[in-house]
């Protein structure tokens, strides 16, 4: 199978470069060494293929247009070796062969190619022009006879294909089953008893839903826990230890005054530091000018606020980072009072197990790398020997073929003068046929004629046959018409008077006169109109809420910003005065 399956792709091959080229230039099995393997076989058929170009090629076109669907112009290659095998190749290959390489095609192709081969119309219209190559005598022997012999067994492959490809589609038919009128089941669950009426309880005494007393007694501890926690944060964050500054000389009087100004303004505002601030040195007087001035001159910035578009999600969003962080706050303090501890210690561990790991992770890239350098050096050494074993082996083969070679060559230089001879015997043939062909054509020219005369005599007489019968069709329609006519004038008299406030009277649910249904109309139209504001009253009510949602949100956000700017401040003052 797949011996025959590179034989089909290479002759393929071939075919498609040499076949269709105007001008075939003489070629050589040296030509094709480097491009088959099967270098033997496939130039056999390729020259046979060559032999009988102008048998093929009326084929393939005839295929394309007895076809049923459109084909594609690339698979011409593949239907030329498929016409070869099928017409002259069948006693060399034999039926499996032929299977084989109907495999290699779509179902759909191969289905065309064999009705194509089995339709006689389409043998009658081959022949006629072969015969313009090949002599009458030869055509019957060599080509019509074969596929009479192999006719049976392209129907074979057909019905084989066809009954392939039916059976997965066949789909089971629904069976129409009869209506079950017979009755009812019972009911699986049966219908539950009435409940029974209780007498009612007597309700929980109230102390049930109050809260203790103990935790209400214990969240007043917590909450002021917390207010201290939040007074000595405050202070811890104004005072820095003594060891954190470096003072020098004449600036230790100015660093006194300034613990001893943070002590006492520890629960005072920003402006009674002002007034301590007149208490020092004259040095130091100037320096607290200037950082009062630049102090203004930042909560000027403060204070002109920028414009900004605030949508909901923005203003959501912005709440939601300023509610975060106030619970990071809140379990700050929570650690806090329940004595939370540095972590320095646990913070040099950590740096040290780091150290330890990178150290070992460097370790192993130089090892990686090594072996790698390894790796590569024996992949290289093996690469070198590969090379050399399969030069040797290579040379080798080239020997062998190219001693096939010329005693191929040899065999086909016999071949091709026996060849010549045939085809000589063939061109005396072909002036024969050529004079037998103007006979023939003057015959059917004769016949086409005497076909043309009769013809224009039976189309005569087919002429005036329509033309008395449109004559009998338009009498009876005009008849119809009149009928039709008379009719319709006797119904238009007998005008009935309508009255809108009866009923019809036909014994049906839901009967109403026209006036009534006007009236049910309009009252449909205005419950839909009802329906439709109390609709909009509804959305108008949901924005409205919505809107003052984000209005509270929005004050809260404000005061968290202004928070945060007085914190700001005084960590400006705070830096100034240091």
């Amino acid at each position: 199978m797949k011996q025959l399956l590179k034989l089909f792709q290479e002759t393929v091959s071939l075919i498609k470069e040499y076949f269709w080229s105007k001008n075939v230039v003489a070629f050589s099995k040296e030509d094709f060494i480097e491009k088959l393997d099967y270098v033997d076989k496939a130039f056999e058929l390729f020259t046979e293929i060559m032999k009988f170009r102008s048998i093929l090629k009326p084929c393939v076109t005839k295929l394309y247009k007895f076809c049923s669907f459109t084909l594609l112009p690339s698979l011409k290659s593949e239907f030329i070796f498929i016409f070869y095998v099928s017409l002259l190749g069948m006693e060399t290959f034999g039926e499996n062969g032929l299977g084989h390489f109907l495999l290699f095609m779509k179902v759909q192709y191969c289905k065309e190619i064999l009705r194509f081969l089995c339709s006689p119309e389409v043998l009658r219209e081959l022949k006629s022009e072969w015969i313009h190559v090949y002599d009458e005598s030869f055509v019957d022997t060599f080509l019509i006879k074969p596929l009479v012999k192999w006719k049976p067994v392209f129907i074979a492959f057909q019905k084989s294909l066809e009954s392939e490809q039916s059976t997965p589609d066949h789909k089971k038919i629904t069976e129409v089953q009869p209506f079950r009128l017979t009755q009812p089941r019972p009911r699986s669950i049966l219908i539950p008893d009435i409940i029974p009426k209780m007498q009612k309880m007597r309700d929980p005494p109230l102390s049930t839903y109050n809260q203790p007393p103990e935790i209400s007694l214990l969240l007043m501890e917590k909450n002021k826990n917390h207010e201290q926690t939040e007074k000595l944060k405050i202070q811890s964050d104004r005072l820095k230890p003594k060891c954190a500054e470096i003072i020098y000389g004449d600036a230790k009087t100015k660093n006194n005054q300034n613990e001893y100004n943070f002590k006492n303004d520890s629960s005072d505002n920003i402006e009674n530091t002002r007034n301590n601030k007149s208490m020092m040195n004259p040095s130091v007087k100037l320096e607290s000018q200037r950082i009062s001035s630049n102090k203004r001159n930042y909560l000027s910035v403060l204070n002109k606020t920028a414009v900004v578009n605030t949508n909901a999600v923005s203003i959501l969003r912005e709440w939601k980072l300023y509610s975060d962080r106030e619970k990071e706050q809140r379990q700050k303090l929570c650690e806090l009072e329940s004595g939370a501890f540095t972590n320095a210690a646990y913070n040099s561990w950590k740096q040290e197990e780091e150290m330890k790991i990178k150290l070992n992770q460097l370790k192993k890239m130089e090892r990686n790398r090594l072996n790698v350098m390894i790796s590569h050096e024996a992949s290289s050494t093996a690469k070198f020997d590969l090379c050399c074993k399969r030069k040797i082996a290579a040379n080798k083969l080239r020997n062998e073929k190219r001693a096939k070679l010329l005693e191929f060559l040899n065999e086909k230089k016999l071949q091709q003068d026996k060849m010549n001879k045939v085809a000589k015997e063939v061109a005396s043939s072909h002036e024969n046929a050529k004079i037998a062909k103007k006979k023939l054509m003057e015959e059917k020219k004769k016949s086409a004629s005497e076909i043309l005369k009769e013809s224009k005599q039976l189309l005569d007489e087919a002429a005036i046959k329509a033309e008395e019968e449109k004559k009998i069709k338009k009498e009876l329609i005009s008849q119809i018409q009149a009928e039709e006519l008379s009719a319709i004038m006797t119904k238009s008299r007998n005008v009935k008077q309508i009255d809108l406030t009866n009923t019809p009277g036909h014994g049906l649910l839901n009967e109403m006169s026209i006036i009534e249904l006007r009236e049910r109309l309009n009252q449909l139209k205005i419950n839909k109109q009802r329906e439709l504001e109390e609709k909009r009253d509804a959305i108008i009510n949901d924005k409205e809420q919505k809107t003052k949602v984000l209005l509270e949100l929005l004050t809260r956000i404000g005061k968290h910003r202004s928070v945060k700017t007085v914190a700001a401040t005084r960590k400006m003052v705070n830096n100034g005065d240091e």
